[in-house]
């Protein structure tokens, strides 16, 4: 029985106005694997196998697994961060393991018809990487789809689904990891999912230029609260701001602006960009209590 997409933690529909909650968990449309020394077989009802067992006779195996972000009403500048997470419970008998690969599959399949033989293509390059096969490694196995997840949600890439594979398919040492799919996984701490950490406020700016007014905005503020409106310009890192029970994710971050946020959660201020700007690179964040925005980033013309 397929599994509807779940959004587990986040309460409610996603907006690019407000995000309910900091996090959203989902589950997967589709997951399964093709083999290629069972290269008409289908394995849609089975546990979910990543990597390669050349050297147990068990072959090349590319996994396969889905979402279906048509549901995820998001901005996908909200996004902070996405890990897919699958739960390795036992592996050929290795000591190590080696990088499975992810690429964005580029044709349509389905997890109960899918062979090795009608397998979809696939990008060529890799979006996250994560070792499998280690025997000494039972327990999640993360890969960091931030950047993917992202492309699919705003429609750069079509959303056919994810291909993972290992790099080197016809020569050097196997590994093969067993992982619960959504069909088999015992309890929801053990199915596989997509993790994706969101900012609470989207900041958006006008373009940034030397001796001119520029204007940030925010939305999706409590009411009534105060925004602080931050930047830098040495780039992304962590400037603890306690006093709003937050971490903002600037290097040495400094205060640009303030504004209290109106009845229905925006703010905005603007500002004069000074003339000596001119070609230097900018971060800028907005922070309200305990909440965060995205970053927005340029360079003053």
């Amino acid at each position: 029985m397929r599994r509807p997409l779940a959004l587990l933690l986040a309460a409610g529909c996603l907006s690019a106005a407000a995000a309910a909650q900091t996090q959203a968990v989902l589950l997967p449309d589709q997951d399964t694997y093709v083999q290629d020394t069972n290269p008409a077989s289908n394995f849609g009802a089975d546990d979910l196998w990543f990597g390669r067992g050349s050297f147990f006779g068990l072959g090349n195996i590319r996994t396969l697994v889905q979402f279906d972000f048509s549901r995820f009403q998001l901005d996908p500048r909200l996004i902070k961060s996405a890990s897919f997470n699958a739960y390795q419970y036992a592996t050929e008998p290795a000591a190590g393991g080696l990088p499975c690969e992810l690429h964005s599959a580029t044709a349509p399949w389905n997890e109960m018809t899918v062979t090795w033989n009608n397998q979809p293509a696939y990008d060529a390059q890799v979006w996250a990487a994560a070792d499998v096969g280690d025997s000494f490694g039972v327990g999640l196995v993360s890969w960091d789809v931030t950047e993917l997840v992202r492309a699919q949600v705003d429609g750069t890439i079509p959303n056919h689904g994810w291909l993972f594979r290992m790099q080197f398919e016809t020569a050097g040492a196997s590994r093969l990891g067993y992982f619960y799919s959504t069909e088999t996984a015992p309890g929801a701490l053990f199915a596989p999912l997509l993790s994706v950490e969101l900012y609470e406020m989207l900041l958006t700016a006008t373009p940034l230029a030397a001796g001119q007014a520029a204007t940030v905005m925010v939305a999706g503020a409590r009411p009534g609260r105060r925004v602080v409106f931050a930047f830098s310009t040495t780039g992304l890192g962590t400037t603890p701001v306690p006093q709003l029970n937050v971490t903002l994710d600037l290097d040495a971050a400094r205060p640009l602006a303030s504004d209290f946020a109106g009845g229905t959660g925006h703010a905005s201020r603007r500002f004069r960009v000074p003339a000596a700007a001119l070609g230097r690179n900018y971060w800028l964040q907005a922070c309200s209590l305990g909440k965060l925005s995205n970053v927005v980033s340029g360079v003053v013309q």
